[in-house]
Parts: structure tokens; C-alpha cells; sequence
């Protein structure tokens, strides 16, 4: 039951944080307008691109190298955390000597505060990635969720505060207020020790930042395309759409922080492998009947929840629920590419992946609009999954059952197929018969094996 209680802490945390940033925008929206949101969403894909090459991959490597018997746990948490205080660090001096050049490179025109100002909140974001990975890692469900309750309060206040007043700036600021706060409540997760053998952390977490880079450049560069060759206000639909499917597929993050740190700690024997496979398979079939929620629920709410200029985002979020669910698959048939200790394999997957999704950025969207974005996303989305699935599979074989996996996309297609061209009470029918396809196959072994043998398989693992 151990399991079972860190799945609700995780759970609580994660969805109140996003939660209160969901429950803000229909006044952030109101404030801030089409054109003035499309400018913010700027910043955020600048902070994701930024934040990439902050973390450097590490994150990732923390959770392949960690429970390595040859490295010492602590100096290995110390490592990281120090590789990114110094590396960030000397980002921060770089980006505040060009940053009136990188205010020239963003499509939208954003000040030089906001610039900066956003770039010193991630840096002290990727600070707070190496304890909060301590803590799901030793598995201290209760202190993350106190963290991240804190942390997303104070944020809210703080928008509500500067946000009607100083717009985009006062958003910003908010972000800093509370970044800053939270690296201070994780003041006692900070690993303290000396640094070992960084160079296999280095070489595994490069991999892993380039083929992140990679990636944002099929999933976040083409907001930078939107803005700069269509409109910052043809960008603010899409990019509360994209925030909304983002948001809602968190429901599936609980189970991420629970089995992401674990699955490789499974692979020793036959037996164990096949229960990673399934649970893997299982996680699919969950993000399918989140993406059903997303089209059947959260579409139709948004045409309540926002400004009517806003309304456009409820057309296109079912669309982009369906690139989000490959999109978690991949991250779950990952395994074998993963397991490497070079990660290549990653990076020349996501190589292969930003190579397609090149015409598509530079020609297909200034030409044909805002839809090809969106087509765009579920075509390389899938690409990627099946990219990921193949070569996992000539790595490391794994018994996934994807017939089971197969049905369930199946039935979400019927239901999204449904949402625009069929009568709306099919949707609730597809999704009835969704959850009975995912949860009566696994009924038994839900209780048996998730939350009791692979508790005493992976205790071991705890620090």
C-alpha cells in the first residue's frame, strides 16, 4: 500500500499545482488579450528551450545511474545538482551579455526584463529539479506535495497580485517570487557531498538535453513559427489549446512519478521484464482514456471557461489530445533506448524526428496556417512513437501486449471521430466501453502485483 499512498501525494501535488494555473486563465486571458497572450506564450516556449539546456539531460541520468551499485547515491544526487548550479550559472552571464540580441532573435516583441527576468526563474527551476528528483526517488511522497502545494499558492497569489497591472512583466515576476521560494523550502534536499564521476552523467545527460532540443523543435519551435510568420494573436488560441491538453494528460504524471524512477530497476529477469512491459501497456491505455476525457469534457467546458475571442481553442484541443497520447506513449515503449548508458540512440531518434518535422515548421505553416500545426503534431507525434517503439525493441526485446494497446486508440478515435461529425452521446458510449477494455483485463493484477510485489522488488532501491 506504500505505492498506493505515494500515487495520491504525487497526485494531489501535481494536479492542484496545474490546477491553479488552469483555474487563473480565464482572468489572464481576460487581462492580457489575444495579442499580449500570444507574446507570453513566446516566453514560455523560450523557457522550455532554456530550460533544456539548463537541466543538461541530468534529471534522466539521475534516474538510469542512481541505483547503479558501482556509484555512491549521494555524490551522484551532489553531482548533478552542482553540474547544473555551475553550468546555469554561466548561461545566466552569457544570456545577460546578448540579450538585446536574443530580444531581436524572439518572433514577438518582449521586453529585456521579461527576458531576463524569465531566465533567472528557470535557472532557479532546474535547481529545484535535482531535490525534488531526491524526493521521488527515496520516495518521500508527503514532503514533494507540501513543496509544490506551497510553491503553486504563492505563485497564484502573486499573479493575481501583479499580473492586472504590469501584464506579461507582472506574470514573470510572479514566477520568479515563487521559483525563488521553492528552492528555499527544498533548502534541506539539497544533496550535500563531493561530486563522482560526473563524465558518465555528462555524456548520458547530453544525449539526452540535445535530443530534447531536437524534440522542441517538433513540439514548441512552431509556436516560435506561428508568432513570427502568422500572428501572436493567431498564436494565443493555439497556445492555450496546447496548455489545456498539456494540463489535462498531467493526470497521467502521478503515474509517471511513481514507475519513471523505477522501470529500470525491473529488467533483471523474465518475469520482471514482462511485468514492465505490461505496466508500460497499462500506462498507454490510461493516456488513451485521458485524451477521451480531454475530447469529451474539457472541449466543450472551455467554451464556458474562457472569452469568446478564446473560443477556437475548444476546436482544436481534441485534435492536439490525440498527439499528446502518442506522445506519452513514446515516452513509455522508450525502454530499451533508455537502458543504453550512451543514450545515442535518443539523440539520433530525435535527429531523425526534427529532420520530418522541417518542412512541415518552415513551409507548410507559413502557407497553409494554424491547422497544419496542428496536423503536423499528430503526424510526427506518431512518427516518434513508432521511431521509439522499433528501435527499443531491437535494444532490449520487451512482451509488451499492444493489441491491447491497439484497441484502446481504436476507441479513441471513434470517440474523437465522434466529437465532430457524430451525435455527441456515442462519445460517452466509446468511453464507457474504454474503461471497461482497460480495467477488466487488469483488475487482479492491479492489486497483486502494482502496489504489492513491485513495492518489495523496488524497496531496495530507495536511498
Amino acid at each position: 500500500m506504500s505505492n498506493l499512498r505515494s500515487i495520491l501525494a504525487f497526485s494531489i501535488s501535481i494536479l492542484i499545482s496545474k490546477l491553479l494555473g488552469l483555474c487563473l486563465q480565464p482572468w489572464i486571458t481576460y487581462w492580457l488579450g489575444l495579442h499580449d497572450y500570444g507574446k507570453l506564450d513566446v516566453l514560455i516556449a523560450y523557457a522550455s528551450c532554456l530550460s533544456l539546456l539548463i537541466i543538461f539531460g541530468l534529471v534522466d541520468a539521475l534516474y538510469r545511474f542512481v541505483h547503479d551499485k558501482n556509484l555512491n547515491p549521494q555524490r551522484i544526487l551532489s553531482t548533478a545538482w552542482k553540474l547544473i548550479l555551475c553550468w546555469g550559472a554561466a548561461l545566466l552571464v552569457l544570456i545577460f551579455y546578448y540579450l538585446d540580441e536574443l530580444q531581436i532573435l524572439l518572433p514577438a516583441p518582449v521586453s529585456r526584463y521579461s527576458i531576463f527576468c524569465l531566465s533567472l526563474t528557470i535557472y532557479f527551476n532546474a535547481l529545484t529539479a535535482i531535490p525534488l528528483a531526491r524526493l521521488k526517488i527515496e520516495d518521500k511522497a508527503k514532503q514533494f506535495m507540501v513543496v509544490m502545494i506551497k510553491f503553486s499558492l504563492l505563485q497564484a497569489c502573486c499573479v493575481l497580485l501583479l499580473a492586472p497591472y504590469w501584464k506579461v512583466e507582472g506574470i514573470v515576476t510572479a514566477g520568479l517570487i515563487a521559483q525563488l521560494s521553492q528552492l528555499l523550502l527544498l533548502r534541506d534536499a539539497i544533496p550535500k557531498g563531493n561530486i563522482q564521476k560526473y563524465g558518465v552523467l555528462l555524456r548520458y545527460g547530453m544525449t539526452i538535453m540535445i535530443s530534447g532540443i531536437l524534440s522542441f523543435l517538433s513540439f514548441g519551435a512552431e509556436r516560435w513559427v506561428i508568432a513570427g510568420t502568422l500572428s501572436p494573436t493567431q498564436l494565443a488560441p493555439y497556445a492555450v489549446a496546447i496548455q489545456w491538453s498539456i494540463a489535462a494528460s498531467l493526470l497521467m504524471e502521478p503515474f509517471s512519478q511513481w514507475w519513471f524512477p523505477r522501470r529500470f530497476n525491473c529488467l533483471n529477469q523474465p518475469d520482471t521484464r514482462k511485468r514492465t512491459a505490461d505496466i508500460s501497456v497499462l500506462g498507454c491505455q490510461l493516456s488513451c482514456f485521458v485524451s477521451a476525457l480531454i475530447i469529451i469534457i474539457i472541449s466543450p467546458f472551455l467554451l464556458f471557461w474562457l472569452p469568446s475571442n478564446f473560443h477556437l481553442s475548444a476546436e482544436l484541443l481534441p485534435l492536439l489530445a490525440l498527439a499528446m497520447c502518442f506522445k506519452y506513449a513514446g515516452n513509455l515503449l522508450n525502454i530499451g533506448c533508455f537502458h543504453q548508458q550512451s543514450g545515442h540512440s535518443v539523440m539520433i531518434i530525435a535527429i531523425i524526428q526534427a529532420i520530418s518535422y522541417t518542412p512541415i515548421l518552415f513551409m507548410l505553416i507559413p502557407q497553409y496556417g494554424l491547422m497544419s500545426a496542428i496536423y503536423g503534431a499528430i503526424f510526427i507525434q506518431c512518427f516518434r512513437l513508432l521511431l521509439y517503439f522499433f528501435w527499443s525493441q531491437h535494444l532490449l526485446p520487451m512482451p509488451y501486449p499492444l493489441w491491447r494497446y491497439g484497441i484502446s486508440l481504436l476507441l479513441l478515435g471513434f470517440i474523437c471521430v465522434c466529437h465532430y461529425y457524430g451525435p455527441r452521446w456515442l462519445q460517452g458510449v466509446g468511453l464507457i466501453i474504454l474503461a471497461i477494455q482497460i480495467l477488466y483485463p487488469w483488475r487482479t493484477w492491479i492489486n497483486h502485483n502494482m502496489f504489492d510485489h513491485t513495492s518489495n522488488n523496488t524497496s531496495h532501491g530507495s536511498l
